[in-house]
């Protein structure tokens, strides 16, 4: 992303009241330690690539049920 990484994007949804409760899922190929531990703490869910298709519905599937 050119301007912001995707923690800067998701800081700024949990920042904005309208925006806070919009689920978001990390979908990175860093899976190193401090990528998911800091990812966890702004997302519902971290995947690191590659990715089965059918493991993210099931994720999406959960997150939207909540």
């Amino acid at each position: 992303m050119p301007e912001m990484n995707g923690w800067e994007v998701a800081r700024k949804l949990r920042e904005n009241l309208e925006w806070r409760k919009i689920p978001i899922i990390f979908i990175s190929a860093i899976g190193d330690r401090t990528s998911k531990i800091a990812s966890v703490e702004l997302a519902e869910e971290f995947i690191e690539k590659p990715f089965d298709m059918k493991d993210l519905k099931i994720k999406i599937d959960e997150i939207l049920k909540k």
